[in-house]
């Protein structure tokens, strides 16, 4: 059952709450685009762990050089992260990604999830050179076949030479094994 609540004020305003919802503990920020802020102290110093950003869909803003562990509860799952879009399940569909950046530029490389149909998705992988826009250079299909170069692998690797995604001169890689 939902209980009572512990409300914030500033000067008469309501600037947030913590209440008990359907047995859930819920945090609320009040004012419009007003972040929720968790701090803490590490060893002397006041630090701000984590920032929910309202202004931008409740984004999580993590503390400079926080880590995120994804710790599993048994051997046999372990830990896992899931990004998953909400859309309604469909090819050429984003569905999540993970983006290495700068304070310059918060997308230098990127690894993205893309569907090919409702049940299969391809692994893209993007790169940025100097100067230049990020462009995707590396797809792991649905059906297995690695691109580099190319974004339609028609062998097991597919090597192709040019630009990003190209038409240029097609390579076939060898792969020898050592009898060491």
């Amino acid at each position: 059952a939902d209980g009572g609540g512990v409300y914030f004020k500033d000067d008469g305003s309501l600037i947030g709450s913590l209440q008990n919802s359907s047995s859930d503990l819920v945090i609320t920020s009040e004012v419009q685009d007003n972040d929720i802020i968790f701090k803490g102290i590490d060893g002397s110093s006041s630090i701000t762990a984590l920032t929910l950003d309202m202004s931008n869909n409740g984004s999580a803003i993590f503390n400079t050089d926080a880590s995120i562990t994804v710790q599993g509860t048994n051997n046999e799952g372990g830990g896992q992260l899931f990004l998953k879009g909400t859309d309604s399940p469909a090819a050429s569909k984003n569905l999540g990604q993970i983006s290495f950046g700068n304070s310059d530029d918060n997308s230098l490389a990127m690894i993205r999830g893309v569907s090919t149909a409702a049940t299969a998705a391809d692994l893209v992988f993007f790169t940025e050179a100097t100067g230049a826009a990020i462009e995707e250079h590396m797809r792991i299909k649905d059906n297995g076949k690695v691109g580099i170069g190319t974004n339609g692998p028609n062998r097991k690797l597919h090597v192709s030479q040019g630009g990003a995604l190209s038409t240029g001169n097609d390579y076939d890689v060898a792969i020898f094994q050592n009898s060491d």
